[in-house]
């Protein structure tokens, strides 16, 4: 019902639904739960981190929810960003969401300095032709160039002309991949 209800009304189901921990848990988690709860949840979120308040807990159920919209996942990144590398772990969870906006990849993928939310970036079918070349780029230099260029090589999203250079410079397992 929270789809078709009015402002007031979805104030009202937001109270019911958010203001017991176990209650915004259990629909953080459930694979059932309509995008636009999972929205309202991490807008919940969002104004909780503005006050001083944030539940890991909600948020890495968020990010691990197959159907949480890529705005909701946007507004989680964008969270944790003021802090940056405040939790690796969630940032890696938002990297390898099939949801998360391919904007949120891109910033992932050139700033971020976790290897394994990089690593995500790579392996991540959403992400964009410009997240695997900023990715490609930053660890051009790097001695795991290797797995980068595999995960790259393997992800559907990878350009005709990175496949070509990839296969030329790799070796063979990455030829292979």
């Amino acid at each position: 019902v929270y789809s078709i209800a009015s402002s007031e009304q979805r104030k009202e189901l937001e109270t019911v639904m958010f203001d017991k921990r176990r209650d915004a848990l259990m629909l953080a988690r459930w694979d059932h739960t309509p995008a636009a709860v999972l929205q309202a949840l991490a807008q919940n979120i969002s104004w909780n981190m503005e006050v001083g308040t944030s539940d890991a807990a909600v948020e890495v159920r968020l990010d691990k929810n197959p159907c949480t919209p890529s705005q909701a996942l946007s507004r989680l990144y964008a969270g944790e960003g003021s802090d940056l590398g405040k939790n690796a772990a969630l940032t890696v969870l938002i990297a390898q969401h099939q949801h998360t906006p391919i904007n949120v990849l891109e910033r992932i993928a050139q700033f971020d300095s976790d290897i394994e939310s990089l690593k995500a970036v790579s392996r991540n079918p959403a992400a964009g032709e410009q997240a695997l070349r900023a990715l490609l780029a930053r660890m051009a230099t790097s001695q795991m160039h290797e797995i980068f260029d595999k995960n790259v090589a393997t992800n559907p999203s990878t350009p005709a002309d990175f496949l070509e250079q990839i296969y030329a410079e790799g070796d063979a397992y990455t030829r292979t991949a």
